[in-house]
């Protein structure tokens, strides 16, 4: 989210700037979905507890509805029982008991910032599992009557998908008013209620109702400057993110709007730069360059304010088409931007000069020169490795070259899969011309094998066999990588033995591996690896595998119903 760095400047700002960032909690969910590893995800308190629900369901250990119905029935929960209730209740399509289920979780959990990736996570599965949009508007509601405004962040995305905006903006402002009644002298960015506010006004394409505010306060002159420029501010920078560049009111009475600093003014001449009103930003440039810089600021800090300025005039200047004004200000800059250089330089040197005051220098130790390295062997062996990836010719499968390399690799990687890939490519190339007998086939497998020396190894070759279409011989290997201490390396292994049994229609055995390594799947690839089963073993007629897993897969998928 782009925040204009000028609220840095004000002090009654910084409410402003939260509610700001309340505004664009919708849009800072969505990064933060994107910038969480899935990692990060599986670890948040809902995705743990609908794996575990998903997990417990598909093996059959409880009854959906039974499960709900004991944890309804027990008098004191904590929140791990009231979450898992929640999720039971979701997908059963038992809205108030997910309601007063998720809420109690929320009371519950002391951190405020896991509630609202919980809640993140919560809206996620009732749009897309249950597809009910009318849930999503419930449920803001529930959160913003019992938190708000304490936790307003936790209620804004739930209205998101309201079927009507209107009445998204009827109820947030009904509770803008009833705050503001009661603090009649705050600034409008105070109000708690103003952040969500803001975001049914523009689904409801009424931001000339904040417009028309925003401007009788800025025109009030019975309003402190401090209120009227801090509004003023503010509002430039919403107008100025990207969410609203679509939006654009007249400005022209921002002008009425007094400066309290040189600062705020070339802050201001920013912004409605940026909002191409040129005229209106170089009025407000020229105040700024009319006011002085506080005395108490630094050299170098009102040298770097001063470059900011004539920059900005000269780029006001390039757009209003005033050719003459705009290189005088480019030579100003320059002049200003290499007097801030040295300022800054003298600064440093300055605060070099009081460390050494303070600090005796250390003898420098003396370092033995380095002696110059031979390049190892290995550099070369994998010159030629690459060489053979590359091109036929010159591959030689009873080269010692070739395997020491791959004995000796500290961990084998994508270049190591090519390379078997290639061995096993020309060892049946040359058996089905004739070049080899089969039985040679054996030699090469058992050599490869024996460097399978751990789980790594293991799934790296079971993957190069995979590839080449050597199915069975891939299966051993896959029951070696599943052993691993590592959660990564069994995930691979499970899933590539799954798929491996998939090609080769062997449902049964599938299943049956399926439900050994369940707890090397995650939610999602529990689903999709049940639902693949029983669709290949329905084409294949395999009755007694598609009774049972018919039966768990129903006990386990979401309800889905019509709003």
């Amino acid at each position: 989210m782009k925040k204009p760095c000028f609220l840095c400047f004000f002090v009654g700002v910084s409410v402003a700037l939260a509610c700001l960032g309340g505004f664009f909690v919708n849009s800072v969910s969505a990064e933060t979905r994107w910038i969480m590893t899935e990692a990060d995800r599986e670890q948040i308190p809902w995705r743990k507890t609908s794996l575990f629900v998903t997990r417990t369901l598909l093996c059959e250990e409880k009854n959906r509805s039974a499960w709900e119905a004991e944890l309804v029935a027990k008098t004191e929960k904590n929140a791990e029982e009231w979450l898992t209730l929640a999720n039971l209740a979701l997908r059963n399509a038992h809205d108030e008991q997910f309601l007063d289920a998720i809420l109690n979780y929320a009371r519950c959990e002391p951190k405020r910032e896991t509630v609202h990736y919980v809640l993140d996570e919560v809206h996620n599965d009732v749009v897309t599992e249950r597809g009910n949009h009318v849930l999503t508007r419930k449920l803001g509601e529930t959160f913003a009557s019992e938190f708000a405004p304490r936790a307003r962040h936790d209620v804004g995305d739930f209205f998101k998908y309201g079927e009507d905006p209107e009445v998204e903006l009827k109820w947030y402002e009904e509770r803008y008013l009833t705050w503001k009644r009661v603090h009649p002298d705050e600034n409008i960015w105070n109000n708690p209620w103003m952040t969500w506010r803001l975001g049914a006004l523009k689904n409801a394409k009424k931001l000339d109702i904040l417009h028309e505010e925003v401007r009788a306060v800025v025109m009030n002159s019975e309003n402190t400057p401090k209120v009227r420029v801090e509004t003023l501010a503010v509002y430039l920078s919403l107008l100025n993110s990207h969410h609203l560049w679509d939006y654009k009111p007249k400005l022209d009475w921002v002008v009425s709007c007094p400066t309290m600093g040189s600062y705020q003014a070339i802050e201001i001449a920013e912004t409605l730069f940026y909002l191409k009103k040129y005229e209106l930003a170089k009025v407000f440039a020229l105040r700024a360059l009319e006011t002085p810089v506080p005395e108490d600021e630094t050299d170098s800090r009102r040298c770097e304010y001063q470059t900011r300025l004539y920059r900005c005039l000269e780029r006001i200047a390039q757009k209003l088409g005033e050719a003459e004004d705009a290189e005088k200000w480019k030579l100003t800059a320059e002049k200003s931007y290499q007097k801030w250089e040295n300022l800054k330089l003298h600064d440093v040197e300055e605060e070099g000069e009081n460390d050494t005051e303070k600090e005796p220098k250390k003898p420098k130790k003396t370092e033995e020169p380095e002696k110059t390295k031979e390049p190892k062997k290995t550099e070369k062996t994998e010159k030629l490795v690459k060489t053979w990836l590359k091109r036929d010719e010159g591959f030689d499968l009873d080269s010692d070259v070739m395997w020491d390399w791959l004995a000796e690799r500290e961990k084998w990687n994508s270049e190591d899969i090519l390379l078997l890939e290639r061995i096993f490519e020309v060892v049946q190339a040359q058996i089905s011309t004739g070049e080899r007998p089969e039985t040679d086939a054996e030699v090469y497998y058992t050599r490869a094998d024996k460097l399978a020396t751990t789980p790594w190894r293991a799934c790296v070759l079971g993957e190069a066999l995979y590839n080449v279409n050597l199915l069975e011989r891939s299966i051993p290997f896959w029951v070696r990588g599943a052993r691993s201490e590592y959660q990564k390396e069994r995930q691979w292994a499970t899933l590539r033995h799954l798929e491996t049994l998939f090609e080769l229609r062997r449902w049964a055995e599938a299943e049956k591996l399926f439900w050994d390594n369940c707890e090397n799947l995650t939610e999602d690839g529990l689903i999709q690896y049940m639902t693949w089963i029983l669709q290949g073993a329905e084409e294949d007629n395999v009755t007694d595998v598609v009774n049972r897993c018919r039966k768990r897969i129903e006990n386990v998928e979401w309800i889905k119903e019509k709003e």
